[in-house]
């Protein structure tokens, strides 16, 4: 993914999968881009992964990773953790300014909200609300509850944010990552796409299908065979 002429970063745009009918039984999706799933960002990457979050207005964060596995960093710490004053980073020449406004902890996710500004552009902020789950090691799975919780604070933000947009297709794309970026964060997409399947009442859900779509816009999406079991 090109965050402008001249950058790159290890993500990519992930569509919206639509509801089969209740006589179809193919996949199909539509030019809505409604993820970006990403790798967490390092220490050289902390830049470009907030210019993008304010170049495609993206209004949510879902990150599903802790920042050590087995004493090693798998994710560095991206955010500022005082309220109310800034951090600077730097993406292709440009300043990127991150404030953290607010921040509520629950049993089993954080949930942040940012201000985020750009230094050619500093009279235009853009909000993100961040969602890290913390329940989810490497190479392994959640238990159901906890992730329900996650799903469900998911939607409910999401639907929130509806209620006071105008226009669906405005809202930018939700940002995913976990370390690579595949795993958790594919688990998690499809957690997400089953859900709303089963909630239009369809008749025919196809998780090995819906993971293949899924792998058709990022390789090696959904990693371990147990979380297709989760």
């Amino acid at each position: 993914l090109f965050t402008n002429l001249t950058g790159y970063i290890n993500a990519n745009f992930i569509r919206s999968i639509e509801v089969p009918s209740s006589d179809d039984t193919l996949l199909r999706a539509n030019n809505h881009c409604e993820f970006i799933a990403t790798q967490g960002p390092l220490n050289q990457t902390i830049g470009d992964f907030w210019h993008m979050v304010y170049m495609f207005k993206c209004p949510f964060i879902v990150m599903l990773t802790g920042l050590q596995y087995n004493g090693q960093t798998i994710c560095d710490l991206y955010w500022p953790e005082k309220l109310n004053i800034p951090e600077h980073y730097k993406s292709n020449g440009f300043e990127i300014s991150v404030t953290l406004l607010e921040t509520n902890q629950s049993d089993c996710f954080i949930k942040r909200i940012f201000s985020i500004s750009m230094s050619n552009n500093s009279n235009e902020s853009h909000n993100v609300t961040q969602i890290h789950f913390t329940e989810w090691e490497n190479f392994s799975v959640p238990t159901i509850t906890d992730m329900d919780k996650l799903v469900k604070e998911y939607e409910q933000n999401y639907q929130s944010l509806v209620n006071h947009q105008s226009i669906t297709a405005s809202i930018g794309p939700t940002v995913v990552h976990c370390s690579a970026g595949v795993g958790r964060t594919g688990t998690f997409i499809s957690a997400l796409i089953v859900r709303r399947h089963l909630r239009s009442g369809c008749q025919w859900i196809s998780l090995p299908s819906i993971v293949l779509m899924l792998r058709l816009w990022r390789h090696c999406m959904v990693e371990l065979t147990v979380s297709f079991c989760s």
